[in-house]
């Protein structure tokens, strides 16, 4: 485990022990006194979403038969991106300075049988 050497960082590993989803996405009903199963599905359809846009403007503009291999999600939080890139990547990695939000991702990607993160 890293030492958490700032305040930001600090505030980082709060937020992942106290309320993770909202700290990804700043809605009320992703708060984790509010958030229902419907609500962390829509969490999860809009990382597939974003990650589909991302896929499309690249696969328009650069190389229609973009399919990416390896992938790196940079504060992957609890793994709203770092899951729909695991369904679609050979292998993917997911860094977070916070230990809570990265234990959240871990358990995410079981619950959605990604193994290859």
């Amino acid at each position: 485990m890293t030492p958490l050497t700032n305040d930001s960082d600090r505030d980082w590993e709060r937020f992942g022990q106290t309320d993770p989803y909202y700290a990804v996405l700043s809605e009320e009903r992703f708060r984790r006194d509010q958030l229902t199963p419907d609500g962390l599905t829509e969490f999860f359809r809009s990382g597939r979403e974003h990650v589909e846009r991302v896929l499309a403007i690249i696969r328009e503009r650069l190389d229609p038969a973009f399919r990416p291999m390896r992938a790196l999600d940079f504060g992957c939080g609890v793994g709203r991106v770092l899951v729909p890139l695991g369904e679609r990547c050979d292998e993917v990695t997911g860094l977070d300075i916070s230990e809570a939000m990265l234990a959240e991702a871990r358990d995410n990607c079981e619950r959605a049988g990604v193994a290859n993160v």
